[in-house]
């Protein structure tokens, strides 16, 4: 039931007013297939062929180097993720893929219902092995994000629970259950019993809070053990691009995650702006008169992704892709101009950096729209729009020292597009 609750809209698609405010899933090929495009010589294996151990580590060939990656953009490992190297799309479905490339630079990407893009250099002979199948281990990370990390072997594709820690992170929560029933009891029964009774009340309250603090504290130790193996499992989080001729001539740093931003920023203590580009991307089928589903069958939905994107800074060309982008400037005033596809949608907007070193955080929404029509049996498309929405406001040390509960500070973006 799950499942059809995740890959049902409500809305037809007619119109921009008549679309979800995020993608409730990741487009699904009904049928279970993978797609790849003729050309191009690759092996792949499904997640659940990966998990039982049975996916065979193919070679490079002589002069060449194996990408090999796994696809994943849901937590099932059952979508239609979109594997797209040095920008073309080579396959279409979540699962591991062993492909033949030139050593050198590549662009790799990976979209879902948002979407992930790194770069790496592979010499001959050598293995590079890709996931995102990480985005359980993201701490503080509500849902599903496709995120691309560099593992140190397939090993590393997805990290799991052992089944003894399952079953204490399992007992633990069951425990923390009890416990609030307990404690509510205990606060009822002190209400109404004779004092006589208060050493029963009382061991009742007691039972009931070291089962939720015993509940909770397992859970957390386990959660924080899984975090530290995934941590363990991937190469360097960070990305530092080529400088371009003539364009913004600052410091910036790519990271698969707003998450990994943050973890670096406390240690260096960085100054600017962090800009999360998030792609949302809906690929649905289309029914005259019915609500779309964001499941379908055939290559055509299959391959159907999203464009890149142009960021301009002051009017400096900047780097800039499917990533969460650091991008270190002076105090004042600065104008951002963020482009999509060919000049199809552009957004511009402007932020104050302050005097001290600290992050301005801002999410920068992308839809993109990808529909087929099932009854004219043709692909069809809403206008792209860009919005921005400031989460997190730089302050300094003191500054977030008195930073009230109440106020917005988070690294991690809500996926829902700005009402304003």
């Amino acid at each position: 039931m799950a499942r059809q609750d995740e890959e049902t809209t409500r809305r037809g698609y007619t119109s921009l007013d008549d679309v979800d405010a995020y993608p409730k899933a990741a487009y699904r090929d009904r049928d279970g297939r993978h797609y790849e495009a003729a050309g191009f010589a690759m092996r792949f294996d499904d997640a659940e062929t990966c998990r039982k151990g049975r996916s065979p580590q193919e070679r490079p060939g002589p002069g060449q180097a194996l990408l090999d990656v796994f696809v994943c953009t849901n937590s099932r490992a059952d979508g239609a993720g979109v594997l797209l190297l040095d920008g073309e799309p080579i396959a279409a479905g979540d699962g591991r893929y062993q492909v033949p490339v030139e050593p050198g630079r590549h662009r790799l990407e990976v979209q879902g219902y948002d979407a992930s893009t790194t770069e790496f250099d592979a010499a001959a002979g050598e293995r590079v092995c890709f996931t995102t199948g990480h985005s359980a281990a993201v701490r503080r990370q509500p849902d599903y994000r496709t995120e691309l990390y560099r593992v140190r072997d397939s090993g590393g594709f997805m990290p799991m629970l052992s089944a003894k820690s399952a079953n204490t992170s399992g007992i633990g929560c069951l425990l923390a259950v009890a416990g609030i029933p307990l404690i509510a009891a205990a606060a009822i029964m002190a209400g109404f019993l004779a004092e006589s009774a208060a050493p029963i009340v009382s061991a009742i309250a007691y039972a009931g809070v070291a089962a939720l603090v015993t509940g909770s504290t397992m859970g957390i130790v386990t959660t924080r053990r899984f975090h530290k193996r995934a941590n363990a499992m991937r190469m360097t989080v960070e990305r530092t691009p080529r400088p371009l001729p003539g364009g913004f001539a600052g410091r910036a740093v790519a990271f698969p995650s707003p998450g990994d931003a943050r973890d670096w920023d406390k240690e260096r203590r960085g100054r600017g702006v962090l800009l999360v580009f998030d792609l949302f991307l809906y690929r649905l089928t289309r029914r005259p008169g019915k609500p779309a589903e964001y499941t379908g069958s055939g290559e055509a939905l299959a391959f159907a992704h999203a464009d890149g994107l142009r960021l301009s800074i002051d009017g400096d060309q900047a780097p800039c892709d499917w990533a969460s982008w650091f991008y270190e400037l002076e105090p004042g005033r600065h104008r951002f101009a963020v482009e999509y596809g060919d000049g199809e949608a552009r957004h511009e907007f402007t932020l104050q950096v302050p005097e001290h070193e600290d992050v301005t955080v801002v999410h920068v929404p992308v839809q993109v729209f990808r529909l087929w029509n099932a009854a004219s049996r043709v692909g069809e498309s809403l206008e792209p729009r860009i919005a921005h929405n400031p989460i997190r406001e730089a302050r300094s040390a003191i500054g977030n020292l008195n930073r009230p509960a109440s106020e917005t500070d988070t690294w991690i973006p809500t996926r829902y597009w700005p009402l304003r």
